[in-house]
Parts: structure tokens; C-alpha cells; sequence
């Protein structure tokens, strides 16, 4: 049982803790005023502004799924700033999927969608290059025309 002080004590911490996380979001928001938050899967929380698409430098990069074995995989495009992490926006892309086993199967015009909202060529080149070095796949496109 927790005494009325530890109790008190905890909701201040709280209450700091929101205080500063509304500063910084102001703060962000005025470097990019169309900053928007979005959730993503399994409660994946971002911040995006269109703003920072040309500029992101890195991706995060995860399967949609952790069970499913065609699972989709997902590159989040950010940038850090000062204040953190900003996500381009979209904030998420989903380039490919699981290829019933650990491999990725990049969808045949995943490029072109990010270069559609203006990601830089060179991070374009870094996920291709994680995705071969990471998941050795020799089939690199799933193209449906091989058929």
C-alpha cells in the first residue's frame, strides 16, 4: 500500500515529465509547423512533418508482424534533430514482405515510392543495401511478371 505522499511524489514526476514533453512539441512544431503524430502498429507513436522528407538521413526498419511469415516490412525514414526524432511523412513505407522464411522480398516499385515523397536517393541506396546485407535475398523484387 502506497502512503498519500508517494502518491503525491508520482503524479508530479508525471506531471513534469508531460510539462517537458509539451515544451518539446511546441518546440518542434514551430520548426515544422505541419508536424503531425501518428501510431503506427503495436502502438508505435511518431512525429512527421513532410517537411523533413528531403533531409531524412536513416530508417528504422521492422516487420509489421513478428508472427505472420509473409509479414510486411516497413523502412520509417527519419532525421534527428535537437529536440529528436523526426519521421518523414508518411511516417512509415511498407517496401516489401517476409518471404515465407527470414528473407525480404522488396515490391518490384518500392524506389519509386519513396522517391515519390521526395526520400533522398542516398537513404534509398543504404535500405537496399541493409536489405541484401541483412537478409541475403537473391530474389531481390517480388515482380508477378516472371511467370
Amino acid at each position: 500500500m502506497a502512503s498519500i505522499e508517494d502518491v503525491v511524489k508520482s503524479l508530479e514526476n508525471d506531471a513534469q515529465d508531460k510539462s517537458k514533453e509539451i515544451k518539446r512539441l511546441l518546440a518542434l512544431k514551430e520548426m515544422f509547423p505541419d508536424l503531425k503524430q501518428q501510431t503506427g502498429r503495436w502502438g508505435k507513436v511518431t512525429y512527421s512533418s513532410a517537411q523533413v522528407n528531403s533531409r531524412v538521413t536513416d530508417a528504422e526498419t521492422r516487420f509489421n508482424c513478428g508472427c505472420c511469415n509473409d509479414s510486411p516490412f516497413e523502412v520509417w525514414p527519419y532525421m534527428e534533430t535537437e529536440l529528436g526524432r523526426v519521421h518523414s511523412y508518411p511516417a512509415k513505407f511498407t517496401i516489401g514482405e517476409r518471404d515465407y522464411g527470414y528473407n525480404v522480398r522488396l515490391y518490384f516499385d518500392w524506389e519509386d515510392e519513396l522517391r515519390k515523397h521526395n526520400i533522398p536517393d542516398s537513404l534509398i541506396e543504404r535500405i537496399r543495401t541493409y536489405v541484401r546485407e541483412e537478409f541475403d535475398d537473391e530474389d531481390e523484387y517480388d515482380d508477378d511478371d516472371d511467370e
